[in-house]
């Protein structure tokens, strides 16, 4: 499994004059890693994505489901 956590910009960026509105980045994907998750904060949120092959589980949103989960707990805590 790879877990990449990457910090993006704290404030709105621009492409020419127009906002971006999301961002978001997958992690390189090694021959043999089964499961990956991303996770990124841009300008107030934070995006998450997942990969998975089948053999771990085929349903990667419900892993992210999970981890948000986890995650919103954390952050009221």
């Amino acid at each position: 499994m790879v877990v990449s956590n990457v910090p993006g910009p704290r404030g709105p960026v621009y492409f020419g004059e127009k906002r971006l509105r999301q961002i978001m980045f997958w992690e390189p994907h090694p021959g043999r890693v089964g499961l990956a998750m991303s996770i990124l904060t841009y300008d107030g949120t934070i995006r998450m994505g997942a990969r998975a092959d089948e053999g771990i589980t085929d349903d990667p949103h419900r892993l992210v489901a999970l981890f948000e989960e986890v995650l919103s707990v954390l952050l009221e805590g």
